[in-house]
């Protein structure tokens, strides 16, 4: 599973069991409430376990699901901290350098600055 789908489908889980609802999860990630919990069989299914208990009144997460939940957390806010942290070191600048200035000027001081810069 890659990355962002992991994320995502951690992040849906998360938001079944913050909201209680699959109707609410779904408003958040703006999806049916049917593909939520279709999201949420497969990942029972990919586990092994049930995650969550569902009656006509309420979702409620299982001894699994409350443990999942646990560690699901701490790697959602990993995963925003390593994107985070990523993109910080990726930010320097690239691309071409335009500079107009008068030739004189431009071979007194400039040429010899972009010399030292290159």
């Amino acid at each position: 599973m890659q990355t962002d789908a992991l994320s995502e489908q951690f992040g849906l889980f998360l938001d079944v069991l913050d909201t209680g609802s699959f109707s609410a999860a779904a408003r958040r990630h703006a999806l049916t409430p049917s593909a939520v919990a279709r999201r949420i069989d497969a990942l029972e299914r990919s586990f092994g376990v049930q995650l969550v208990s569902r009656s006509t009144h309420a979702i409620r997460p299982t001894t699994a699901g409350l443990a999942f939940a646990e560690r699901a957390r701490r790697i959602v806010h990993e995963l925003h901290l390593a994107r985070a942290e990523a993109a910080a070191l990726d930010s320097t600048p690239t691309g071409r350098i335009r500079i107009d200035a008068p030739t004189p000027f431009g071979r007194r001081h400039l040429a010899p600055a972009l010399a030292e810069f290159l």
